[in-house]
């Protein structure tokens, strides 16, 4: 309690130096939360700011479902299903590729590979989860199912 009592009077003493000089205005990094504001760190101003700028003049959630698909697809996979778990805005996928070309590699390498492949669709999303498969493991899984 008294470590939050201290930081809302810096917060507020920082708001009135700043009221006072609006130069040290820009160099405040304040964020409204549970009703008052708080002073944020400037490296999640930088990665807010990114998230923003790439979800207002970047890919849609469905533009980059699609361009994921298709980046899979041209590696040769035989299965992609990839699904956006956030609600439509595109911060969280949950990824199943099932690849003849994942034969001989370990579960990390393949989603290394993945992550490789994916890059430029997913280097500012926030998480994703993926499932890479063999055909075979891919069939084994199925017949179980059933």
């Amino acid at each position: 309690m008294r470590r939050h009592a201290a930081r809302v009077a810096r917060v507020a003493a920082t708001m009135r130096a700043a009221h006072r000089s609006p130069s040290k205005l820009s160099r405040l990094h304040l964020v409204p939360r549970h009703g008052m504001l708080v002073q944020i760190s400037s490296r999640t101003t930088e990665s807010f700011a990114r998230h923003m700028s790439s979800s207002e003049g970047g890919l849609s959630s469905a533009e980059r479902v699609s361009g994921m698909k298709a980046q899979l697809e041209d590696y040769g996979a035989d299965f992609v299903n990839i699904e956006d778990t956030s609600g439509g805005c595109g911060a969280f996928f949950q990824i199943h590729v099932v690849s003849s070309n994942f034969e001989g590699m370990n579960p990390v390498k393949r989603q290394r590979k993945v992550h490789e492949l994916l890059h430029e669709f997913i280097h500012d999303v926030h998480g994703i989860s993926l499932r890479c498969m063999t055909p075979k493991q891919y069939e084994k899984e199925q017949k179980e199912e059933q």
